[in-house]
């Protein structure tokens, strides 16, 4: 049976009564109590004290909590509103059905909320996997720490649960000769696909890899954010602080870029066609087309880190260059942010044009193109794999 809550008092009215205004008060022993008064104003407002009284005595609701904790996300911490919408659903799911407030749950009742999550069937039937029940976990220990700071509550009654199961650690990423026909596909149908919106969804997909971004720091540039002459990229807002950075941009994409911005206002989208997944879609597109596993987008930031680590960029530099947050990055790393993105570029480059990146240089139009495409691979003017031999049209 559910315990219910124990209620220190609770107050009912005010009732017009005669020529009076009458309130009843009910304690937590369930005596009533009525009282009188002259005019309504006066008996609203001993209604609004006794309630807030009261609501102080029997602690704080976990939906309120739960509703400030939002607001705290979002405009304290200004998280993404996709981050804290997330966070949110994932608090509600493990809360599910709880009505009472955050004293009510001691270590034992979310013990056991933590193994009926651990049991959740998800949308497709099946238990809800290991990453995401460890996930709801550790975003549910946050929320109560909060809770502790707020001085709602006097400790973590979750800090002795632990999480159970095992973290799928990566996501499979191509070999390196893989990665060199799946570029030398992408960088072909960048420069020679007839659609625009093929030319700009290669493009996205090559940015994963060569330069490490999320899809969203993809999605998300503005034309004024390709910077001297193509060079550079601006990314002023990411997932996370340390996502706010400046990329060098590898040789060979700063003639896609500077064609993609050309003649257009700085305030404009980069890229036209936006919506999302589009960059994971296009990765896979690619990956039929160059006869290749595969893979999405995530993945090729993963492979971005692992050819600058293989070429000896130290873990935190990698970090760093492809925005993840780390006290160990930012003390180490923070000041000169912009050279250490660059040797994770370079070196990650260097190992997909086979150690020939730096004949990307001093070539102008067709001529850079037609070169490029020769050394990637020794990339022919036709593409890797016929068109008509590509199911995905």
């Amino acid at each position: 049976m559910v315990r219910q809550t124990k209620r220190p008092g609770r107050v009912h009215g005010p009732y017009a009564y005669r020529r009076e205004w009458r309130i009843v008060v009910v304690d937590a022993e369930g005596n009533r109590n009525h009282r009188y008064f002259k005019t309504e104003e006066d008996a609203r407002q001993v209604v609004r004290s006794l309630k807030r009284l009261f609501r102080a005595a029997a602690g704080k609701p976990l939906r309120d909590a739960l509703d400030a904790y939002e607001l705290y996300m979002r405009y304290d911490k200004r998280n993404k509103l996709n981050s804290v919408l997330t966070t949110r659903y994932r608090l509600d799911l493990f809360f599910e059905g709880f009505n009472r407030t955050l004293e009510d749950l001691g270590q034992a009742e979310c013990a056991r909320r933590y193994e009926r999550l651990r049991m959740h069937q998800g949308r497709r039937g099946k238990p809800i996997s290991d990453d995401c029940q460890l996930n709801i976990l550790a975003e549910t220990k946050t929320f109560f720490r909060w809770c502790v700071k707020q001085k709602w509550l006097k400790s973590n009654p979750l800090e002795a649960v632990e999480g159970k199961g095992r973290r799928r650690h990566g996501k499979p990423q191509l070999r390196i000769d893989e990665a060199r026909k799946w570029l030398a596909m992408a960088v072909w149908l960048a420069y020679n696909a007839e659609k625009e919106r093929e030319r700009e969804g290669a493009l996205k997909a090559i940015m994963t890899l060569a330069m490490g971004l999320r899809e969203h720091e993809v999605l998300q540039r503005e034309v004024r954010d390709v910077d001297d002459g193509g060079t550079l990229l601006w990314i002023p807002d990411s997932k996370t602080p340390a996502g706010k950075r400046t990329q060098e941009v590898p040789a060979f994409l700063v003639s896609l870029l500077v064609e993609q911005a050309k003649g257009r206002p700085g305030t404009e989208p980069l890229f036209r066609h936006r919506c999302k997944g589009v960059g994971r879609r296009w990765v896979e597109r690619i990956c039929h087309r160059a006869g290749v596993m595969k893979v999405n987008a995530q993945s090729m930031r993963g492979l971005h880190a692992t050819l600058a680590v293989a070429r000896g960029v130290t873990s935190h530099a990698v970090a760093a260059a492809l925005g993840h947050e780390s006290f160990a990055t930012t003390a180490r790393s923070y000041a000169k942010v912009e050279a250490v993105t660059a040797a994770a570029q370079s070196r990650a480059i260097s190992v997909l044009t086979g150690g020939n990146s730096a004949a990307f240089h001093n070539d102008e139009g067709a001529q850079k193109h037609e070169k490029l495409h020769n050394q990637l691979c020794n990339l022919p003017k036709t593409p890797p794999i016929s068109p008509e031999g590509d199911s995905s049209k």
